[in-house]
């Protein structure tokens, strides 16, 4: 591979390199060239660039040494201290660079990068500058700080608290030090098998009297799936340990500044972001069940105790920590899987659901926090599924049980707790004539339209209606395009259009008397199984029939057969543009 190194734009003299650029590596012989190859194109004359093996047995270091052979700003050192964190030390200490800068072995650094974040420390005078990154896979790309305020635009000279949003991305590679700064803060990266980088970096942070942000995209994240890269190698329960440790020391850290713009970035970096990635990944790779060891829960315990209450953030992350506090971790597993599930089968999913349902049945919260994601996992199995595969619906039929056991006034009921107590005059009285008017639902049907057919008393005016709710929960009345009823036997009909429902919203049965919603009495029996064609789809869940629409047969067929080669296309594409760059 060619070493040549373009013409400079930033130099200094010859006897201290201008910039020092540390790498550790282990095991990343299939990628350290490519890695290589991206220092040496840098636009900064006077470069040293350290790699340090940490132990390698692939012969990364052999090929580390051969492309040093060709280009002499390169050496390689060998630790004598296995782990990630020595090895930076051991070139921190080697370093001669007015400027230091990290970077992973199996990573990329785009031109220029190195180039822009020195001439950054150079105009200003700060200790620390940071530069935008993408993350990268064998089929995705994806900008982790899309949702940080302080990526959004450069500005120099300034202050950490005054853009704590800076604290939700702690890696060490995507940001220059001047290396007078990093020697007097004696900042040093822990022996830890896990996220060993994070309390340096708050060290850094926080001591920095000034600092910089630009805007360059100035370092790729290579994503590797497995146990070789460099912060996968401990087993899950000494990694979870690891990260915890290193947590805890990083909480102290915030919680002594006192500024509470910081404290909340901090707790949402926590709850939404590190901390359930940490706890995501630890159940992910755990035996159903198994508990917590106690040193786990105790880190766990006092990291919590220092980051204050759980902010407002997903439900599912929500219950994930909440049932790791309690001890139940299947459910906890559950809750963590579901947030940001892989390709789940509908099996798998309706295991999965059972366990957390279970668990949840008398939370106070479980309305509020399930029901919407409850209506979401309907949406996405009718939508994938095949209603005609038997082994989807024994699996959906779990499902519905596990939902109805949860609490079948989860959907069935329109009513709401305090109408169901008697604590509304106006509601209650509509039940009582809905009873005396003996308006009960015998059957519900799908199919083209949505047909509601029962019995009453009397003839009385009552008005079948369907109450719908969307994916967020909310619910709205669907009032039926025709009623008939046969004054003679008091058998009636409720005729609605299937697009009076919205694609994939969830509908019960219910009934309106003198204007107030009560739920509708059910003693239908089993609806009839979907056809393939049927727009409209009707399920029991508990002891209530209920309705929902999918998609036309036509999209869902059409779907079914451009979705797979349409993926197949987007990541021949990625590999074309990849193999471009």
């Amino acid at each position: 591979m060619a070493t040549s190194t373009p013409q400079s734009v930033i130099s200094t003299s010859a006897e201290r390199p201008l910039l020092s650029v540390v790498v550790p590596t282990h095991n990343v012989r299939p990628w350290v060239e490519e890695t290589l190859f991206s220092l040496s194109r840098q636009q900064v004359t006077s470069m040293e660039v350290l790699v340090v093996d940490d132990g390698s047995t692939d012969g990364t270091d052999e090929l580390v040494e051969q492309f040093a052979r060709g280009d002499s700003r390169f050496r390689l050192l060998r630790s004598k201290v296995g782990g990630g964190g020595p090895a930076r030390n051991l070139g921190a200490e080697v370093a001669r660079g007015r400027y230091l800068v990290f970077c992973d072995g199996d990573d990329l650094v785009p031109d220029g990068a190195y180039r822009a974040l020195v001439a950054s420390l150079e105009d200003s005078g700060s200790d620390v500058v940071f530069g935008d990154y993408w993350k990268f896979s064998s089929s995705a790309m994806w900008r982790p700080t899309a949702s940080m305020t302080a990526y959004s635009h450069a500005v120099s000279g300034t202050t950490f608290l005054e853009h704590p949003t800076l604290l939700m991305s702690r890696p060490c590679w995507n940001k220059a030090f001047r290396r007078d700064f990093w020697e007097r803060s004696g900042i040093t990266f822990p022996d830890a098998a896990r996220s060993n980088d994070i309390v340096p970096m708050v060290r850094a942070y926080l001591g920095a009297s000034t600092i910089d942000v630009i805007s360059k995209v100035v370092y790729l994240y290579r994503d590797r799936p497995g146990s070789s890269s460099m912060t996968s190698r401990a087993g899950s329960d000494a990694s979870l340990l690891s990260y915890l440790t290193q947590e805890l020391e990083c909480a102290q850290l915030i919680a002594a500044q006192r500024d509470d713009a910081l404290s909340r970035v901090y707790a949402y970096l926590i709850y939404d972001r590190d901390g359930f990635a940490h706890l995501r990944k630890f159940y992910g790779t755990r035996d159903i069940g198994a508990p917590l060891s106690p040193e786990i829960t105790t880190a766990l315990r006092e990291l919590i105790g220092i980051v204050g209450d759980i902010p407002t953030i997903d439900a599912l992350k929500q219950l994930t920590f909440e049932l790791t506090l309690s001890g139940d971790t299947r459910a906890a597993r559950a809750a963590a899987i579901l947030q940001e599930p892989p390709h789940l089968s509908v099996r798998e999913a309706s295991d999965l659901w059972s366990d957390l349902l279970a668990a949840v049945a008398g939370s106070p919260l479980a309305p509020t926090l399930l029901r919407p994601l409850l209506l979401a996992e309907i949406r996405r199995t009718l939508a994938s599924e095949d209603l005609d595969d038997p082994e989807w619906s024994r699996a959906w039929e779990r499902l519905l049980a596990a939902a109805g056991r949860f609490e079948e006034r989860l959907i069935a009921s329109s009513v709401p707790e305090d109408v169901r107590s008697g604590g509304d005059s106006e509601a209650s009285a509509a039940l009582q004539k809905r009873a005396k008017l003996g308006v009960v639902l015998t059957d519900m049907t799908g199919g083209r339209e949505i047909v509601l057919s029962g019995t009453s008393v009397c003839s009385d005016s009552f008005l079948p209606v369907l109450i719908g709710a969307d994916h967020q929960g909310a619910r709205r009345i669907v009032s039926p395009r025709r009623v008939r009823v046969d004054t003679d036997s008091g058998r009636w009909t409720a005729t609605f259009r299937a697009r009076a429902l919205r694609l994939f919203e969830h509908a019960h049965s219910a009934v309106v008397v003198d204007g107030a919603p009560v739920g509708l009495r059910d003693v239908a029996g089993e609806p009839r199984p979907p056809r393939r064609r049927d727009s409209i789809v009707v399920e029991r869940w508990g002891s209530t029939l209920s309705v929902t629409r999918r998609r036309n047969w036509a999209v869902r067929g059409a779907r079914s057969l451009v979705e797979p080669r349409a993926g197949r296309l987007v990541a021949m594409l990625r590999r074309q543009v990849g193999k471009q760059r």
